[in-house]
């Protein structure tokens, strides 16, 4: 009959902010559920555990650059532009991460944690 919607309603998900940054800034619409940061966090922002995180971004570029660095943000977390003694974490991009080996090796040596964008995502979901 004229007027009636035929197309079948579809289930309704609640999704984050940041959800809707990656799905833009990767080309990519992702399923709500392939991680815990793209539903809202059950805890305020920004986080307690990351105020005095210092970050630096290796092989991340482009739009997703600015999404990780929007999450940092929100996070609490702040991000150098160049990496140094003073940052408490090298955030890599895995799939640049031979461009990434000599901001890796002294990350190494200076006993820096190397984490990926994921670990960002984790600490948003989790606190």
């Amino acid at each position: 009959s004229f007027g009636r919607r035929l197309v079948p309603r579809s289930r309704t998900e609640v999704v984050s902010e940041y959800w809707l940054r990656k799905c833009a800034a990767v080309g990519v619409l992702f399923s709500p559920a392939s991680s815990p940061a793209h539903r809202p966090v059950p805890h305020a922002l920004p986080v307690e555990s990351m105020q005095g995180v210092r970050v630096c971004l290796s092989g991340v570029h482009g739009d997703l650059r600015h999404l990780v660095e929007w999450l940092c943000a929100a996070l609490g977390a702040s991000v150098a532009k160049d990496f140094s003694k003073a940052e408490t974490h090298l955030v890599i991009h895995a799939a640049e991460s031979r461009r990434s080996a000599a901001k890796e090796t002294c990350a190494h040596k200076w006993g820096t944690p190397c984490v990926s964008p994921a670990w960002l995502e984790a600490r948003a979901a989790h606190g």
